[in-house]
């Protein structure tokens, strides 16, 4: 004779969560003229994809949203984002601008210096 636990939750899946819940920080940095900002949300259910974005007074851009983002480095006017191979959203490359709110953009593939 065995037991059957059985599980049951009040999501039909866990995809009908509010990814936008837990905001957990992974890095910032602030320069004279614009601060950027690495995060992802947390769930215990689905990984998240990590955002990257860049504000300059009241104006906000989400330069990538990606899954192999490692770090990233802001000098005056150019921002360095590091990626552990070309930078994709899972399975799907994406394309990311050389400029932002005037500053540069510079891609860096195939990096090992992870920041988390």
């Amino acid at each position: 004779m065995g037991i059957a636990l059985v599980f049951t939750s009040c999501l039909d899946s866990p995809f009908e969560l509010d990814e936008k819940t837990d905001k957990y920080l992974l890095k910032f940095e602030r320069n004279k003229n614009v601060s950027v900002e690495m995060y992802t949300y947390t769930s215990a259910y689905y990984s998240s994809p990590t955002y990257l974005v860049i504000k300059k007074g009241i104006l906000n851009d989400t330069i990538c949203v990606a899954t192999n983002i490692t770090d990233f480095d802001l000098n005056k006017d150019t921002l360095k984002v590091y990626f552990f191979g070309e930078p994709k959203k899972y399975n799907v490359p994406i394309v990311i601008s050389d400029f932002t709110l005037n500053e540069k953009v510079i891609v860096k593939v195939d990096t090992i210096n992870a920041y988390y």
